[in-house]
């Protein structure tokens, strides 16, 4: 069964001068601060930039454990900071991490629009790379010590309870 850990950011949540550097799909690897692409960014934006409130972290772990569960899949746990969502899910039929996280994204989004009431504005990033959960060993990591270190809320199911996988 595959196991997967998404990142999945706030709209304009890392843009081109983010002090830690910035991400392009075409070009791999963090690149250094660029102000006249951010400047370029910001104003081709659809919508202002998001964060995610405090308040709002409670919702958006219960929403990711619903849009698991509608989607037929296994929510081991996750966690929420202002601009991003961690979340490490699993499923058991053919569907690539892909399709899972596009099929996650648009579940979130429209939760997220509907509790905000806010219609028809990107509240998500769009893209994503799907990191593959190793082992146990690398599960247990994410659920007990980096979701945990995000000093936010977080959510981790107890695998002593989790079903055997049956064929």
């Amino acid at each position: 069964m595959p196991v997967y850990h998404f990142t999945i950011h706030a709209y304009q949540s890392w843009t081109y001068d983010n002090p830690n550097g910035f991400v392009k799909r075409a070009r791999p690897g963090v690149h250094a601060p660029d102000a006249r692409l951010a400047a370029v960014q910001r104003r081709l934006a659809r919508a202002p930039a998001v964060r995610f409130s405090e308040a709002e972290s409670q919702f958006l772990i219960d929403a990711c454990r619903e849009v698991a569960e509608r989607r037929k899949c296994i929510y081991y746990g996750g966690t929420v900071v202002a601009t991003h969502i961690h979340a490490v899910i699993g499923w058991r039929d053919a569907r690539t991490p892909q399709q899972i996280q596009t099929s996650f994204k648009r579940g979130l989004g429209y939760l997220l629009s509907k509790h905000r009431g806010k219609h028809g504005v990107p509240l998500l990033s769009r893209g994503g790379a799907p990191e593959p959960v190793r082992d146990m060993a690398h599960l247990y990591h994410l659920l007990h010590f980096y979701f945990p270190n995000h000093n936010s809320i977080y959510y981790r199911v107890d695998l002593t309870k989790l079903k055997p996988r049956t064929p």
